[in-house]
């Protein structure tokens, strides 16, 4: 039980995340083991002695939040404030994205037909969403070596999907095409090569 009023406190620090927090955390949590311990000396069982030393985390939460703050935390917090709400958008427009491909998927198949080649939407809007996908892993702290590779990784197999089946109904070279996956094979040998550098 100890250890989870450990867990309990420094969960509620590193949500105000500030070095007075930090600093009263540390403190904060020796008091709370130390009453924790007079209640379970005086006969009170575990589990009741954790209840009754949390019962006031209200309190414990507005006391870390009066804890001055400075410029820099207060500028790293509106930082992590501003990519969550950039996080959200790029969700909603991700959404958006796929009910768009969705309708033009049918409404161009509907209109103009060539149901063999209007699927590919599909893997257009997937690089979509890949692309939205690396800004968002960029907008976390990610690498941009990492979030490059990893997306662009993506991206290449996607479009040789899409090139293989444009190519092959377009020049009907079925026996021949499936040859742009060892091209594509070899394309990304080299990008991790220029990205591992």
């Amino acid at each position: 039980m100890k250890r989870e009023i450990e867990k309990k406190i420094k969960s509620i620090s590193d949500g105000i995340g500030t070095a007075a927090a930090e600093e009263m955390r540390q403190e904060l949590t020796e008091d709370l083991v130390e009453e924790f311990d007079k209640r379970v000396d005086a006969g009170m069982s575990e589990l009741d002695a954790y209840r009754d030393v949390l019962k006031n985390v209200d309190e414990i939460k507005k006391l870390f939040e009066s804890l001055p703050v400075t410029e820099e935390e207060e500028a790293a917090k509106e930082r992590k404030k501003s990519s969550a709400n950039l996080n959200k958008i790029l969700s909603r427009i991700s959404s958006c994205c796929w009910l768009l491909v969705v309708i033009v998927y049918f409404w161009f198949s509907f209109t103009y037909g060539m149901w063999h080649l209007t699927w590919l939407i599909f893997i257009w809007g997937s690089i979509g969403q890949t692309f939205l996908d690396m800004i968002k892993s960029y907008n976390r702290g990610k690498a941009l070596k990492k979030v490059l590779k990893s997306g662009l990784s993506k991206i290449l197999w996607q479009m040789a999907v899409i090139v293989f089946f444009v190519v092959s109904f377009a020049m009907s070279i079925w026996n021949t095409s499936w040859l742009i996956f060892i091209a594509t094979a070899i394309v990304q040998i080299i990008l991790n090569a220029v990205l591992d550098d």
